[in-house]
């Protein structure tokens, strides 16, 4: 039984265990968006909250985000998001379970497995720098794509993402305030000061306003007029 996993996206570590009730098959996550069964929906909030920002990027779908609306009009999270992080899901899922267990070790920052552990790639492929992945993953890819438009299009998609956000601004506040890497009790709150908008000044419009502004107009521009 896999009691917990390690995934490692974009150089992130993502620590997974039984007590998010962890699938046995990366297929547990299909179909996004899933509500059908209490499990099933603990898999689709664990794959929006944990997983996707590091293909969406942390800056990007962040806690406030994610509390501020739902997924698909955010605009935070597009089809190709959803469908590669599932693709590296069903690609590296073996590998990952090798190395939750300790079968994979570790060599100057790369991982050395034993045997083939990844359905799509291989020690050189899977980078940019060295192809990337073979035909039947990016046919996946594609279809994985298709899969996430579907969901975004059949009529169950508003309930499971206003479920999500709900389910969000449990963990982060009803402004995303407890996910900010700012917030903690020992902080003492701020005022608000504006202040100077060096963008927001506008150019003189004509001569005087140069002089007033203690800039002193170029001399030929001033005879030649």
């Amino acid at each position: 039984m896999l009691t917990n996993l390690t995934c490692l996206f974009s150089g992130y570590n993502i620590e997974l265990n039984a007590s998010g009730d962890l699938p046995t098959d990366p297929t547990a996550y299909l179909p996004f968006r899933n509500m059908a069964t209490e499990t099933s929906q603990k898999h689709f909030f664990t794959l929006f909250d944990s997983m996707m920002e590091c293909v969406s990027g942390k800056k990007v779908w962040t806690p406030k985000e994610k509390v501020r609306q739902r997924i698909s009009p955010s605009g935070k999270v597009s089809i190709t998001d959803e469908a590669f992080i599932v693709l590296c899901l069903e690609n590296y899922w073996e590998k990952w379970k090798s190395m939750s267990a300790g079968a994979v070790s570790t060599t100057d920052g790369a991982n050395i497995a034993t045997g083939t552990l990844t359905r799509w790639t291989d020690a050189r492929r899977g980078h940019c720098q060295f192809g990337g992945w073979e035909a039947e993953g990016l046919h996946r890819f594609n279809a994985l794509c298709h899969k996430s438009r579907d969901s975004r299009l059949a009529d169950t998609c508003y309930d499971a993402e206003a479920a999500y956000q709900q389910y969000a601004i449990g963990l982060y506040g009803a402004y995303g305030e407890k996910g900010s890497k700012f917030s903690g009790g020992s902080k003492a709150p701020r005022d608000f000061v504006e202040v100077f908008d060096d963008f927001d000044c506008q150019p003189p419009s004509n001569e005087t306003e140069l002089v007033v502004s203690g800039v002193v107009p170029d001399v030929n521009s001033s005879f030649a007029a």
